[in-house]
């Protein structure tokens, strides 16, 4: 990136802060209708729409989301507790996740790992707004054909259009990794001589909804295939973040390597050799980050596009596929970045290896061999 280009994606990342801030403190006033349109511009810049920003403090703010995008997409679904004219039908008790733009009805059935997080949510009487059946429906055919649209997202990104035509923080399909990567490549379990890495990214957070530490265990088959074999995610501090490294090292055994980010400075120094002492026994390894979290994600999302990454089927795996396709414009970063370090970890590992295209051609049929 040449320096005028890293200075114009500055100034974005600047405005954006800036008018988010703003549209927390203005939210209501006419000034909200100019800051829509510089964080529309700025956004641009940094792949960070301010639909990312209302999605993330959807049931925290004052004022009632009301979300028909240009083309329908029936799990998200608008629902109001504000009857007009134009609603459809009868009103339903529902819970609103403002995570995923979804309404839940009181009958309903919930996502296994998110259950209790989902029925600690407030029943509302609500009114059904959107009057459209069909996936991909046209919110206004008339005003909008389907060649005129198509023309327009051609010479948008595709951050773009999520934000300004479909309300969303990321496409649909998903940001820098696409869900329909993963396709047929949730397996039961990993083949016999498979290297594990669990890479821990660290945060000093306890409650709320901020950065987690999250540690993602990734292996590398004797084939060259990658498995993403387990995924643990946890917002406390302190002592409480080394017990569960410790105790997860454990039940990982003492085959699988650990691999510690190192903070720079004498602070980050004392840190690791904490940690290091704490898993006497274990495989541990600590290194400083360099680049950004695009940057470090770009060598694991290559793998992840080319197919040659596999889940193993867990609890953990919507929630970490959610986060991975939102990337880079989630709130949460935590399970990428452990997944990029885990990646990184492997390559350095004794007895890692180049990739042909020819094993990147045959893992790109689903399913391993």
């Amino acid at each position: 990136m040449d320096v005028l280009a890293l200075l114009w994606r500055l100034a974005g990342i600047v405005a954006v802060a800036i008018v988010a801030e703003a549209f927390r403190i203005t939210l209501g006033a006419p000034v909200v209708v100019f800051l829509l349109l510089v964080h529309v511009l700025a956004g641009e810049l940094v792949e960070r729409p301010l639909v990312a920003l209302v999605v993330e403090e959807d049931g925290k703010m004052n004022y009632v989301h009301l979300c028909l995008p240009m083309q329908f997409e029936p799990e998200r679904c608008c629902y109001t507790p504000i009857k007009v004219a134009s609603s459809v039908g009868e009103p339903i008790l529902a819970r609103y996740d403002g995570s995923k733009q979804h309404w839940y009805g009181e009958n309903d059935n919930l996502p296994d790992e998110r259950r209790a997080e989902i029925e600690a949510l407030p029943l509302q009487l609500v009114w059904r707004q959107d009057p459209r059946t069909q996936d991909g429906e046209i919110l206004d055919p008339i005003r909008f054909p389907p060649d005129e649209l198509k023309q327009l997202y051609n010479d948008m990104t595709s951050y773009a259009v999520a934000g300004q035509y479909q309300q969303r923080p990321a496409p649909r399909a998903g940001g820098m990794f696409q869900r329909a990567w993963f396709e047929g490549r949730i397996v039961r379990a990993a083949p016999k001589g498979t290297i594990w890495v669990r890479h821990w990214d660290l945060a000093g957070t306890r409650g709320g909804t901020g950065a987690r530490t999250a540690g993602v265990k990734l292996g590398r088959d004797p084939e060259g295939r990658y498995y993403v074999g387990h995924v643990v995610t946890l917002r406390e501090e302190g002592k409480s973040v080394r017990k569960t490294i410790e105790t997860q090292a454990a039940l990982d055994g003492k085959t699988v390597h650990i691999s510690l980010p190192q903070d720079p400075g004498q602070a980050g120094k004392a840190q690791v050799q904490d940690f290091v002492a704490q898993l006497a026994g274990y495989k541990v390894h600590a290194e400083g980050e360099t680049g950004d979290k695009v940057t470090r994600a770009e060598p694991f999302a290559a793998q992840c596009e080319h197919g040659n990454v596999y889940i193993v089927e867990g609890e953990w795996n919507t929630l970490y596929l959610d986060e991975l396709c939102l990337f880079p414009a989630s709130k949460l970063m935590d399970q990428v970045d452990a997944s990029s370090g885990a990646f990184t970890r492997l390559l350095n590992i004794k007895g890692a290896m180049v990739i042909s295209d020819d094993v990147l051609r045959r893992a790109a049929q689903p399913g391993p061999r």
